[in-house]
């Protein structure tokens, strides 16, 4: 009952100010592992408890809305199922938006929940809060892009690329793609580099709300993990695909790599991956890529342009294996790529445009004719050869 004290941090009410904050963050410590630990009904008892201890905390406010944002999106029990609990959600982020408003990431999250609801008008409005009060903010950042074309918010792009910050890789990778977009790939090759070089693409997944950086239902959505490796997964493919257009091969193969082993390709960039090996000269390895793009395109354009290549490698290699006495190899090899040319490229739509498939199939014959006779006595060549 000490009426006054000279120290501030001796007084009463400080004390018990201070207790109570610190056991505010505590349980949310608490939560944050038992919903790591796969109890996330005992974690949100415990942000609940927190937000009840100090209803003032924007920090424990902010933590229980984002939560509750996250099981509404992602939580698979039934409590955490329907419409009232993602209300509950917004009503929560928008406490913790009044309680401090300098703060961006409420706005963001909200922006995202109203995206969700494809309340467009609303979603804009508060991702562009977001940026006004955290110009590199990723979740609001990346929602913005989402919701109007890079001209409209280049300028936000610029301001965000501008900070000295770790987490506005998104602003560079959408300047990059725009400068490959018209050729300028020196340019793109530098804001790719540095989107690479950014927390917010690099390290998703230490990001405490990475997990909101994507929307439900996206290839990534499932976890921050899954993010980190489509985002770079893309920009090192874009990337490979500057260092190609420009013929710096080495530079485009590496880059392939490190996007093939963050995330899945897709068929055209496993394509152009195969592509550039071709121009290093590494056949075996370009011809597994392409037979794959073959077997499994629905794409006209990929399957063709996969199918004169892989009969491009088969000739090269075949030319290897007759300066290397291995006759029988290359007639094998022959023999595939004059059944790729003939299924794939000659009487096909795009026939008319590539007339370069006739002297493609007129190299692979004119190969095999220069081999020894021998190589044909196997029952079922004479066929291939017949005219």
């Amino acid at each position: 009952d000490e009426p006054y004290s000279f120290y501030a941090w001796r007084h009463p009410d400080s004390l018990l100010s201070s207790l109570k904050y610190h056991i505010c963050v505590g349980r949310q410590l608490v939560a944050e592992l038992l919903l790591a630990g796969g109890s996330p009904m005992k974690a949100q008892e415990f942000l609940k408890q927190a937000v009840q201890d100090s209803p003032s905390d924007f920090d424990a406010s902010f933590a229980l809305g984002s939560f509750c944002f996250r099981m509404s999106l992602y939580g698979k029990e039934q409590q955490f199922q329907g419409s009232e609990y993602r209300k509950k959600a917004r009503m929560q982020l928008l406490k913790a938006a009044k309680l401090n408003t300098t703060k961006a990431d409420p706005f963001a999250l909200l922006g995202l929940w109203y995206e969700i609801e494809n309340d467009l008008k609303r979603a804009f409005g508060c991702y562009s809060k977001a940026l006004l009060l955290d110009g590199d903010n990723p979740i609001a950042g990346r929602g913005i892009l989402r919701l109007k074309p890079y001209d409209e918010v280049a300028s936000l792009c610029k301001t965000a690329s501008n900070m000295n910050s770790l987490q506005n890789g998104w602003a560079w990778a959408a300047i990059g793609a725009t400068k490959a977009s018209i050729g300028d790939d020196d340019l793109a090759i530098l804001c790719y580099q540095q989107t690479l070089r950014c927390r917010d693409m690099a390290n998703i997944e230490q990001e405490k709300l990475g997990l909101f950086f994507s929307l439900p239902g996206d290839e990534c959505s499932s976890g921050s993990s899954s993010r980190r490796n489509l985002e770079c997964g893309k920009t090192w493919a874009a990337l490979a695909g500057c260092y190609r257009r420009l013929g710096k091969y080495s530079a485009s193969l590496r880059a392939y790599t490190s996007a093939s082993n963050d995330s899945s390709l897709d068929l055209s960039e496993y394509c152009a991956w195969a592509q550039v090996e071709l121009e290093l000269g590494l056949m075996d390895e370009a011809s597994v890529k392409f037979e794959k793009v073959l077997e499994e395109s629905d794409s006209s354009p990929t399957r063709y342009s996969a199918a004169y290549s892989l009969a491009t490698c088969m000739l090269v290699i075949a030319r290897q294996d007759v300066e290397e006495g291995k006759f029988g190899a290359a007639l094998s090899h022959l023999e595939k790529g004059i059944e790729i040319v003939s299924t794939h490229l000659i009487g096909t739509d795009e026939d008319t445009t590539f007339s370069c498939n006739w002297k493609l199939l007129g190299d692979l014959y004119s190969s095999a004719s220069i081999l020894p006779p021998s190589v044909f006595a196997t029952a079922g060549n004479d066929k291939v050869y017949a005219d």
